[in-house]
C-alpha cells in the first residue's frame, strides 16, 4: 500500500536516491512517474477486488476469525526511462509478463 510517511515525499526521495546515484526499488509507480528507476508491488486492483469478498462474507454471517489470511498473488512491475522528457517511456509488466508501453 502507499505509505503515509514515505509517498507524499516520493519526489524528494527520487531526488535523494539519483543524487547518491542509487538504483532504487519503489512499491508503487507514482514514484517511477517522479523520476524513479523501478516499482514492483501488487496490483490493487485485485487485492481491493479481494477485500470485498471477504466484506460479503463477513455480511453474510461469517466471523472474521474464521476468514483466512491472504497475500497478493497478482504483482505489477513498472520500469521507467528517463533519458530526457522528449524520449521518457513507461512500461509495465504485468505477472503474465505481458508488456505495456504507454
Amino acid at each position: 500500500m502507499d505509505d503515509a510517511v514515505y509517498t507524499p515525499g516520493r519526489r524528494k526521495l527520487v531526488e535523494l536516491a539519483e543524487a547518491f546515484k542509487l538504483p532504487s526499488v519503489y512499491p508503487v509507480r507514482e514514484f517511477v512517474i517522479n523520476g524513479g528507476l523501478i516499482s514492483f508491488g501488487p496490483k490493487y486492483e485485485d487485492v481491493y477486488r479481494r477485500a470485498a469478498t471477504f466484506v460479503d462474507k463477513v455480511l453474510a454471517g461469517t466471523k472474521p476469525a474464521d476468514l483466512p489470511v491472504e497475500q497478493p498473488t497478482t504483482f505489477k512491475v513498472v520500469i521507467g526511462s528517463h533519458r530526457s522528457a522528449r524520449d521518457s517511456f513507461m512500461a509495465q509488466i504485468d505477472s503474465a509478463s505481458r508488456w505495456q508501453v504507454r
